[in-house]
């Protein structure tokens, strides 16, 4: 793993494996740009998202950046890095992603900028406590439900939180057998 550089899913057996063999770059210090540096189009998208969160979460150090990190799974919409003593650093916004080209002011839609904002969401909730995504889904989950989310977007969320969960799962018991430890009882 770069020095420097850790992504709140890293904090897994599976997620810190991969990336020690991709070699990952760190994508805030080549390509990422702060807010004020972004297109006029770029910062009305964040905005229009960031008007449907919390204000805590608004303040957050929040980059939008149109480089995936190396070790980027498909359909990323954001990250969040985290520094040596596992507190978050950055929010990373994808704008290249679906949901990011979606939620444009031109595209005059609302349910893609209540995603946006869910995903600004679960990785505010990745910065404040960590690599969790049980947690980062709950709290995505519960924004869409209390903004009145399209049904595919729950939907969507939920696939991926079950997907996100079974790897941490995955990767728990294979820490476990390679250290030689008993699985714990279920």
């Amino acid at each position: 793993m770069v020095s420097g550089c850790r992504f709140s899913h890293a904090r897994t057996l599976a997620a810190a494996i991969v990336a020690m063999a991709a070699s990952a770059t760190c994508p805030e210090k080549a390509h990422a740009r702060p807010v004020e540096d972004a297109t006029q189009a770029e910062r009305q998208t964040l905005n229009a998202a960031l008007f449907l969160v919390d204000r805590a979460v608004a303040r957050l150090p929040i980059v939008l950046t149109a480089m995936m990190p190396d070790i980027a799974s498909p359909g990323i919409q954001g990250w969040t890095s985290m520094g040596p003593d596992g507190n978050g650093e950055r929010i990373f916004i994808y704008t290249g992603s679906d949901v990011f080209r979606c939620a444009r002011p031109s595209n005059e839609n609302r349910q893609c900028v209540v995603k946006l904002a869910s995903v600004i969401v679960h990785e505010a909730w990745h910065f404040r406590h960590g690599g969790s995504e049980s947690g980062a889904y709950t709290a995505q989950l519960t924004f869409l439900l209390g903004n009145q989310a399209a049904a595919e977007h729950v939907t969507d969320v939920r696939r991926s939180r079950d997907r996100a969960v079974a790897a941490e799962r995955r990767a728990v018991e294979a820490a476990r057998r390679l250290s030689g430890r008993p699985e714990a009882a279920r």
